[in-house]
């Protein structure tokens, strides 16, 4: 807890002292008038200002309107006062630029007219928008370097990649530019970041948080935050879960905070643990010693652990059951696209990637999409069926390989991207297509000082099971305190 803010003489000083709190202290200070709301926006701006040229991590930036906004009186409010960025695709606020990455959407300073449901609650929560975050075009790759706005930049290490397409949000937030940032995750797009970079990160359920469909396989996507604490994102899911009516999907509320049930499970868990997958893909060493290392604090902290997991998520995808649903949205993406333009799509309007997408696609019939979606809905089925048989959480690989470098992945062809793209789901896809709540859990560090992060899966509507448990690994491995070297070149970490 920062003591005598009042006398800090440095804004330099006040800023650096800042990003060391959560999201959930620094509204307890706003709470108690220790600070101010303009303040903690202040000093969230003099850190983006004094580091996110070297990482690139928010593409849109409204500090005035943020300074303005933070003049409201609104201490009632569970985050009340606390900075915020937004990701380029989503969830919407008014007014707020939304170029999804893309470069005609930016050459034209898109921007919706109107907040979705999620983007509304995030402000009547008291959370300040600072800006946008970068991604992907569109969020169809796994990693964040679009030519709309260049690379970002792992705080880790410059060269590395942060993943995708929640990038630029988990740049962020492992940087310290803000505690909690606004993130979706469609086939990890939650997970892989978070681990990449070392913070928090949490897939819901299906159905527990406000998510109008607009084509069927909107379905495998979930919206929350990425965040350094654990109970930072638990704060938020408390503040902003629940569907609308006329959801497709509705869990019924919980029926106690997330955040006041930050306490150890009540019972020993029985815990599998995964560590290879499908035939042909091998996963590196790094991230085996990641699951291994965390079975042994779960073992540590009193739950009973054991080489077990479903064998669908060792299922070969035939190639028709991901094609068609596949050629099926980057289809919708490129219509999507020409709708906010007002002409038809051309390769002058998007990536490289995208188009060489789109060329490849072909209009789908409704049969080929059903089957398609319908062998993944099948496999979720049984692989739901394993947590029948007693166990409570399942510890995998987030992705199977450490970062790759950013200038590697740039010299690579889009067929090449694509195929990087599809192993890169391998641990987390399978978890949209059922429904459950996943999250991203920083366990260890490498030798040249990357972080590695685990996946560990819960049944559906467990959340609050996978917050519990990863309080303890929180304590256990203590990832807020590590700060990455690009804005801390003395770190403290271990």
């Amino acid at each position: 807890m920062i003591r005598n803010v009042r006398n800090v003489t440095s804004d330099h000083s006040l800023a650096s002292q800042l990003a060391q709190l959560d999201g959930v202290a620094q509204a307890d200070l706003v709470r108690k008038r220790e600070i101010t709301p303009r303040e903690l926006v202040q000093a969230a701006i003099d850190r983006i200002e004094a580091g996110d040229g070297a990482i690139n991590a928010v593409v849109h930036r409204r500090f005035e309107q943020a300074l303005a906004d933070a003049m409201t009186p609104a201490p009632d409010r569970p985050l009340a006062g606390v900075p915020f960025l937004l990701k380029d695709n989503g969830p919407a606020q008014a007014g707020v630029p939304q170029t999804r990455g893309n470069a005609a959407l930016k050459r034209i300073s898109y921007a919706p007219d109107a907040d979705a449901p999620l983007g509304r609650r995030f402000r009547d929560i008291g959370l300040i928008t600072m800006g946008v975050t970068n991604m992907p075009e569109y969020g169809l790759q796994g990693d964040t370097q679009p030519l709309a706005f260049g690379a970002t930049h792992n705080p880790w290490c410059l060269d590395r990649s942060v993943d995708g397409s929640s990038g630029g949000a988990a740049a962020a937030v492992a940087a310290g530019f803000v505690p909690m940032a606004a993130a979706g995750d469609g086939g990890g797009s939650i997970r892989g970041p978070a681990a990449a970079c070392g913070v928090f990160g949490l897939k819901p359920s299906r159905g527990r948080m406000p998510k109008p469909v607009g084509s069927i396989t909107d379905i495998w996507s979930t919206p929350l935050v990425i965040s350094r604490t654990v109970r930072d994102t638990a704060a938020v899911l408390d503040a902003v879960n629940g569907a609308l009516p006329g959801d497709l999907y509705a869990l019924p509320r919980p029926d106690a905070p997330y955040l006041a049930t930050l306490t150890p499970p009540k019972r020993a868990l029985r815990v599998g643990l995964l560590t290879e997958g499908p035939a042909g893909l091998v996963v590196d060493p790094e991230c085996v010693r990641a699951v291994e290392a965390a079975g042994a604090l779960l073992q540590d902290a009193g739950h009973q652990v054991e080489a077990a997991y479903p064998s669908a998520l060792l299922e070969a995808i035939p190639e028709w059951a991901d094609r068609g649903w596949r050629d099926d949205q980057v289809i919708g993406v490129i219509d999507d696209l020409g709708k906010l333009l007002g002409h038809p799509v051309t390769e002058d309007d998007v990536e490289p990637f995208l188009w060489y997408r789109y060329q490849e696609s072909r209009p789908v019939s409704a049969a080929e999409v059903h089957a398609g979606l319908g062998w993944h809905l099948a496999r979720a089925a049984r692989l739901l069926q394993w947590w029948e048989q007693g166990f409570d959480l399942l510890v995998t690989p987030v992705v199977h390989e450490p970062q790759r470098r950013l200038d590697d992945l740039a010299a690579e062809s889009p067929a090449q991207l694509w195929e990087i793209n599809f192993r890169s789901e391998t641990f987390c896809m399978p978890f949209n297509a059922s429904g459950q709540p996943a999250m991203a859990v920083p366990i260890r560090w490498t030798e040249d000082g990357m972080p590695v992060g685990v996946q560990i899966a819960a049944a559906r509507g467990e959340e609050r099971l996978l917050l519990q448990v990863a309080t303890q690994l929180e304590e256990a491995v203590g990832w807020p305190t590590r700060t990455p070297p690009v804005t801390a070149p003395h770190s403290t970490a271990p």
